[in-house]
């Protein structure tokens, strides 16, 4: 099965929230080379307020279409940028980016606990089902799981359904 190549028009089209992230970032970096850090609280709350919540935002309206994946992905955006204040203002000048730091491991929290539940979840009704390993690498993807982790969780799936039934015919043979 081959990969889709789309059109430069296309693929703008479908995501078009990358190049605007760039220019965003692009101009935040520049602004703060160029104009310094003269309005240090002005200017480390216009970072937060790009890099924590507008960049996830415009994440999430471009690709609303996932669902509750693209929501945990701005939400890891959202952590992902709090952690780039963190290197990008100087110590000096950080006001607001140590309390939003914190925040951010609350989110990181919250992201690890709704993956393994997600993961459990999936996992478990791969693995009790009975699915073929393409069944269940469809189930992965369907979760929004990237092609090549929905192939080594499915392979894996597989392997404990094949254990699960394994046990299953030693204790059915062991009882009388």
């Amino acid at each position: 099965m081959g990969i889709a190549t789309l059109e430069p028009r296309q693929w703008l089209s479908k995501h078009w929230v990358i190049p605007v992230i760039l220019a965003v970032v692009a101009g935040d970096l520049a602004s703060v080379f160029f104009a310094g850090w003269t309005d240090a609280r002005f200017v480390e709350a216009a970072l937060l307020f790009d890099f924590v919540v507008l960049l996830p935002c415009l994440y999430w309206w471009c690709y609303r279409s996932k669902g509750r994946a693209a929501i945990v992905q701005a939400v890891a955006l959202a952590c992902f940028g709090a952690w780039c204040m963190g290197k990008l203002v100087p110590v000096e000048h950080r006001h607001l980016v140590d309390w939003v730091g914190r925040l951010r491991y609350v989110g990181l929290a919250a992201l690890l606990l709704l993956e393994i539940k997600l993961g459990v979840m999936v996992y478990k009704a791969v693995v009790f089902s009975g699915q073929s390993k393409q069944d269940a690498q469809r189930t992965f993807e369907s979760e929004g799981m990237p092609r090549w982790l929905a192939t080594f969780m499915a392979f894996e799936a597989s392997l404990w359904r094949r254990l699960w039934l394994f046990v299953q015919r030693i204790f059915s043979r062991s009882t009388p």
